[in-house]
């Protein structure tokens, strides 16, 4: 499960510190550039925004948390840093995000619950969905269609511009987010990042950290999480075999 967190964690703030280079700085990719640097604009709207990572001792009071990636509280400083390499008095971490609300009254809904609730009298078949995102009541059913497929057509292409592979899309790791009327990817504890990153050592007496090397995280031979309704046919992603091409395919599955 260890594994799963910190591959999750390392693909959501790769996602943040895209969006912010990109909103600082413009992309070299013209779709990226001209579509995702306004931070008004909703088609920025990927997933839910990565506030970092917390720490809980347990104790069930306000001073048991700390924000662990950020140096503060009772766990942050290179003491906590070289204990959790130890494995001594490691905190429980939890990721925080920004609260993500459909256009119903319950406060999280996916594309597969929207799917699967009993037909409240709309007009089609699709007036959940319609419902969920918070749509404009004279969709129809095309409406509703494109607007799905439209929305998970960008994400991928924001992610895939991190030249992250997300493996799992799926309606129950879509939510419906009522306030942007887009869908929003969630749940990356599967995914794989295509570049290479260092592997950080022991800290040194002086605070320095080595690299012992560099990792694709998440990208494990033989080794994946994903739906299998949903996956593509090879299973598995190869960096020799278009391994961006392995989300599209779950997108088109998610719309048959």
């Amino acid at each position: 499960m260890h594994r799963y967190f910190e591959v999750e964690k390392h693909c959501f703030q790769k996602l943040e510190d895209f969006k912010l280079q990109n909103q600082m700085y413009g992309s070299s990719i013209p779709y990226i550039r001209n579509n995702y640097r306004n931070p008004t604009n909703n088609n920025v709207v990927v997933s839910a925004a990565y506030f970092g990572t917390f720490g809980d001792d347990g104790s069930g009071s306000g001073s048991g948390a700390a924000v662990l990636n950020g140096g503060m509280g009772d766990f942050g400083g290179e003491d906590s840093a070289a204990a959790a390499i130890n494995g001594e008095n490691r905190p429980r971490e939890w990721m925080a995000f920004e609260y993500v609300g459909s256009g119903m009254d319950e406060a999280f809904v996916t594309l597969s619950d929207a799917m699967q609730m009993e037909n409240w009298n709309g007009s089609h078949h699709l007036s959940n969905i319609q419902r969920a995102l918070n749509l404009p009541e004279e969709y129809e059913f095309g409406d509703v269609l494109d607007a799905v497929f439209r929305s998970i057509l960008e994400n991928l292409v924001f992610v895939h511009a991190c030249n992250l592979v997300h493996r799992n899309v799926s309606p129950s790791n879509l939510l419906c987010d009522g306030q942007s009327q887009r869908l929003r990817l969630q749940n990356f504890s599967g995914a794989a990042d295509l570049d290479p990153s260092p592997i950080p050592g022991r800290p040194n007496d002086d605070g320095t950290v080595p690299t012992l090397g560099t990792q694709r995280v998440g990208l494990t031979a033989n080794i994946a999480s994903f739906s299998p309704a949903y996956a593509a046919p090879e299973k598995y992603v190869r960096l020799d075999n278009n391994p961006l091409a392995f989300d599209v395919f779950s997108a088109s599955m998610v719309m048959c």
